[in-house]
Parts: structure tokens; C-alpha cells; sequence
């Protein structure tokens, strides 16, 4: 049996939004598999996750001068670090470099932004995959901007984004804030990395023994962080336990989650 029910508005500036149908259910899982008091007060305890997006290339066949587009998918662990705007807005907040191919696959305008997440709870034996499309907060410049892949835009975060973003960095361990002044992540090594990781190795050796790391090296890493907002427009949950139950939800509209009960 198919229900309706109000969804959340991904126009470009609200991070003030209903609560989709899904997100009770999947706080009660998180409950169950952390049993932290964190859940309970409101605020969702980091969580791994595996989070997928997809490149698009262009491969040449040098024999017949032809050339084929390639779609190729791309999946790594995140961390969940709770929702944006409020604790049951159903936005998936994690962060990633911006020098990383992780934000060139999100924040590319062909491909719309596109992910899929997917969540596992051991205790409970229940899943989460999440699908839909990813927003983007960076800092260039010193000025916020947010990257709509979906819209095709980029524009001046708003209060509520830049609000986000911070409390997100401000949240973030100094071992984790350090970690964003690490050479370009893939790149070769060098001389002159080799003495960057170096320099960040002593850093955090320093910060361990209790030594104060100067604010200035530390907003370094600042401008290479980037707050990654998943906007699920698809959530299908399923518990393995016994015979198992499944219930997919998707958002049909602006506003509007229609979810219904399938076999597992």
C-alpha cells in the first residue's frame, strides 16, 4: 500500500525542511546499533558509510578513430557527521577535499551530482541505500559558495550554509583539521611532499602531546575542506532478520515522499 507524505524542498538556499517519513526509522536503527545518549539528545554520532558517484569519460579507439562516452562508478567509506539544517531533515552531511576526484565526480554539472549511499547496521541487520543529488559548500577565495550540479549553478552560500559549513569544521578534531594541509591527495610523491606529510606528522605528534598548533596553520586546511550535502530523493530500507521486511520511499515532487512495502 503506497502512502504520501511531506518531503523536503531542495530549492537552493533551504536547509529549513520537513521530515521525510524515512528518517524516524532510520535514527531508531542508529539507536540500536550505537546506544549513544548523542542519538537520543538529537544529534546523530559520526557513522561510516559507503558513498558512490560516477565519472564520465570519453575513451578513443586509436584503430578505428572512434570514440566511446564511458560511465564508471566509484565507491569509497564516508563519514556520516549527521543531517543539515536540523536533526531530522533527512540531508546527509559528510566532507571531502576539494582537491580530491570525489568533488570533481559531485560536483560535476554532467553527471547532475549524482550518489548513492549505503548504509549497514550489524545489530539490526537492516540497510540503507540512499540515492539522489549532492550539493556542495566550498570556500574559494575566502567567500562560501555553493555548487548545485542538479541546477548547474554556483552561487554565494546563504547564513544557513555558511553556518552549516563551519559548525561542521569547527566540530572536526585538529588531527582531522591537519589532515586537509596534506599534499594534493593522489598525487605522486616528491621531495617537496614527502616534506609536507612530514610537517603534518609533526604536527599532529605536537597537538597529541598537548602542544598548541597556531590558527594560522590551521585555517590552511580550511580552504580545501568542502561540506557535502546528499539530498536522497530514493531511500530503500530492508531487514534481513526472519523473513525480512522492505519498504522503499521516494520523493515524488517537491514535496511529497510516497513509500510502500515490497518483498524483501
Amino acid at each position: 500500500m503506497a502512502h504520501n507524505h511531506a518531503g523536503h524542498d531542495h530549492s537552493a538556499h533551504n536547509l529549513e525542511v520537513m521530515s521525510p517519513p524515512w528518517v524516524s526509522m532510520f535514527r531508531s536503527t542508529m539507536l540500536q546499533e550505537t546506544s549513544t545518549d548523542e542519538v537520543a539528545a538529537g544529534e546523530l554520532p559520526p557513522y561510516p558509510f559507503t558513498l558512490a558517484t560516477v565519472s564520465t569519460t570519453i575513451q578513443n579507439d586509436p584503430l578505428t578513430s572512434t570514440s566511446q562516452k564511458r560511465v564508471l562508478p566509484h565507491a569509497r567509506i564516508c563519514m556520516l557527521r549527521g543531517f543539515a539544517g536540523s536533526a531530522t531533515s533527512g540531508i546527509l552531511v559528510t566532507t571531502t577535499d576539494k582537491r580530491m576526484l570525489k568533488y570533481a565526480q559531485l560536483s560535476d554539472y554532467d553527471n547532475d551530482g549524482v550518489f548513492e549511499a549505503c548504509f549497514w547496521f550489524a545489530k539490526s541487520k537492516s540497510q540503507y541505500r540512499m540515492s539522489g543529488a549532492s550539493r556542495l559548500i566550498v570556500q574559494k577565495e575566502g567567500e562560501l559558495f555553493v555548487v548545485d550540479p542538479t541546477a548547474g549553478s554556483e552561487e554565494p552560500a546563504s547564513e544557513d550554509y555558511a553556518k552549516e559549513f563551519n559548525n561542521v569544521w569547527d566540530n572536526l578534531s585538529t588531527s582531522m583539521k591537519l589532515s586537509f594541509i596534506k599534499p594534493p591527495p593522489g598525487t605522486e610523491f616528491t621531495q617537496e611532499s614527502i616534506d609536507q606529510m612530514d610537517k603534518v606528522s609533526q604536527l599532529t605528534d605536537d597537538h597529541h602531546a598537548g602542544k598548541e598548533i597556531s590558527q594560522e596553520v590551521i585555517s590552511e586546511g580550511k580552504k580545501n575542506f568542502v561540506l557535502v550535502l546528499l539530498l536522497p530523493e530514493f531511500v530503500d530500507y530492508v531487514n534481513v532478520q526472519g523473513v525480512g521486511q522492505r519498504v522503499v520511499f521516494s520523493l515524488a515532487g517537491k514535496y511529497e515522499w510516497i513509500f510502500h512495502q515490497v518483498c524483501p
